[in-house]
């Protein structure tokens, strides 16, 4: 297959983080047969590093996402594997939904077989038959992005920079920097070290985090809610002053402690701990924005760059709304109120 037949689906795609409503279609072993076949017809980074795909039932993966099969992706230990297999892997991606088979990378996912043809296994991508193309991405330029400048240095290219800035990332946090010049595209991860920094963290183009600084005022009042009380800490009176502030001390000496704004308003606070335990409030008149995903997001980014390995959440059993935010970022239940990622 050329690559220009692909293009139109970088319009289409769209992560699908938990397969539902999406009609009772299964796979047949031919169009199984058919993916492998277009897999080994995709351009390579670098053709000397083998790779290989299996597809599986989803039952034979750590994935439970309402998937039918899981393509498990494996590669050579190579200088640059990881960047090839990602390149195929989207070229993947694509040709997936232009076949209207929705996907998942599911980075966190393990298999049984680890190796397979004497390549290691990378990464898999969670798939299924999805009978109502509608949902799939309507207008791509809707999507919730970094602004151009944060992502992109020199001379806008008509067709390239839009198409770079609405690129998918885990999170869809946008770690890169692209560089115009001349002829020449250079894609950084980071431009600078130290550029995505523990001061302050610009989200999206609506959302930044604002690291903790005390402001009682704004905050006392999303405590003054006794169903978020009751969300979050499972309390039936609400916080006052010198309780807030006993938390966010405690919060601040043992984490990384950030008020959340949205749309250049204070809205609640979230806070990565050095063990890993996540904890977020978004107060009421903010919830269902998608601004806690948003912000989880980049609170995973941000524990990979401190290196830290796994995070973790307590979530009351009645909060079923966090429930499935957690669970759409790849948190997996390990115990009645905890749930845990591996990063």
């Amino acid at each position: 297959m050329i690559d220009c037949e692909l293009y139109p689906a970088i319009f289409k795609r769209k992560s699908f983080h938990l397969f539902r409503d999406i009609g009772t279609e299964t796979f047949s072993l031919d169009e199984l047969h058919e993916i492998k076949y277009a897999y080994r017809h995709f351009s390579a980074l670098c053709p000397d590093i083998k790779t290989e795909i299996r597809i599986v039932p989803a039952e034979e993966t750590t994935c439970r996402r309402g998937e039918e099969y899981c393509i498990l992706l494996y590669s050579e230990k190579k200088e640059h594997y990881l960047q090839n297999i990602g390149y195929i892997g989207q070229q993947l991606d694509l040709y997936l939904a232009l076949k209207n088979i929705g996907t998942l990378w599911f980075g966190i996912g393990k298999t049984e077989e680890s190796r397979f043809e004497g390549l290691d296994f990378v990464i898999m991508l969670a798939i299924a038959k999805v009978g109502n193309a509608a949902k799939f991405r309507k207008d791509m330029f809707k999507s919730k992005r970094k602004r151009v400048e944060e992502i992109w240095l020199g001379e806008h290219l008509d067709g390239v920079t839009d198409v770079v800035r609405f690129a998918p990332s885990a999170c869809n946090t946008q770690p890169w920097m692209t560089e115009h010049k001349g002829s020449i595209l250079k894609v950084y991860r980071y431009k600078k070290p130290g550029k995505r920094g523990i001061m302050h963290r610009i989200v999206d183009e609506e959302i930044k985090l604002v690291r903790y600084y005390p402001n009682y005022a704004a905050a006392l009042e999303w405590y003054q809610d006794l169903e978020l009380c009751k969300q979050v800490d499972n309390r039936d009176t609400v916080y006052d002053l010198d309780l807030l502030k006993r938390m966010y001390k405690y919060l601040n000496k043992h984490g990384y402690l950030f008020y959340i704004k949205y749309k250049n308003r204070l809205c609640g606070d979230v806070c990565l701990k050095h063990d890993g335990e996540v904890c977020i409030v978004v107060a009421n008149p903010f919830q269902n924005k998608h601004i806690g995903r948003r912000v989880i997001g980049e609170i995973i980014q941000l524990a990979n760059e401190k290196e830290i390995q796994k995070l973790h959440a307590e979530i009351y059993s009645f909060n079923t709304q966090s429930q499935r935010m957690f669970e759409s970022l790849g948190f997996q239940q390990v115990d009645t109120e905890k749930y845990s990622l591996i990063l």
